[in-house]
């Protein structure tokens, strides 16, 4: 692969790499600085790319193994707050994503995301992974270094989890509702 060639396909995805990055780090400026380190560790290594692996998945592999680095270095805990894009959550690529349809039409995207928080977070990663990002289970397996079954797994309770928040959401929003009444 040539340079010129890889910086036109890292360009092609740069907004996806962003947006995983964000959702790992919550602060856009360290998701920058992610995907740009990301990006120089893909340039020297290019020759380890296989014409079988996902450059998207190579990258978003990348992106997640220095954030969990770095947060190692750093040896605090802190809440992973992903940050989805507004716009992206309506164009979600696959709609088995989401638990129900009709709870997602009838909820406010800051109910989706409040639902996302309360879900654990080896749940909530594939499920926004495939659902958000549209990716093959495949490419979630080399992500998060675990076997596709488990992957499909997570997913399927990930979707019940978030539609059993969504639920609870929507029933706490009536109830307060009522409360000022």
């Amino acid at each position: 692969m040539t340079k010129k060639y890889f910086n036109s396909i890292f360009i092609y995805y740069k907004q996806n790499f962003m947006r995983y990055a964000c959702f790992l780090s919550r602060k856009h400026c360290d998701a920058e600085d992610l995907v740009q380190e990301a990006y120089l560790q893909a340039l020297k290594k290019i020759k380890t790319l296989k014409k079988t692996d996902s450059f998207k998945a190579w990258i978003l592999t990348i992106i997640r193994n220095l954030y969990f680095n770095d947060w190692r270095k750093r040896s605090k805990i802190e809440f992973i707050n992903p940050v989805i894009d507004e716009d992206k959550l309506s164009e979600l690529t696959d709609n088995r994503f989401l638990p129900d349809k009709i709870i997602f039409i009838n909820n406010s995207k800051k109910e989706l995301r409040k639902a996302l928080l309360r879900i654990p977070k080896f749940y909530r990663n594939p499920v926004i992974l495939r659902g958000i990002e549209g990716m093959r289970y495949d490419d979630i397996s080399r992500i998060e270094n675990i076997s596709i079954g488990t992957v499909r797994s997570r997913i399927n309770r990930g979707r019940k989890l978030l539609k059993k928040q969504l639920r609870l959401i929507v029933c706490e929003d009536r109830l307060n509702s009522f409360k000022k009444k």
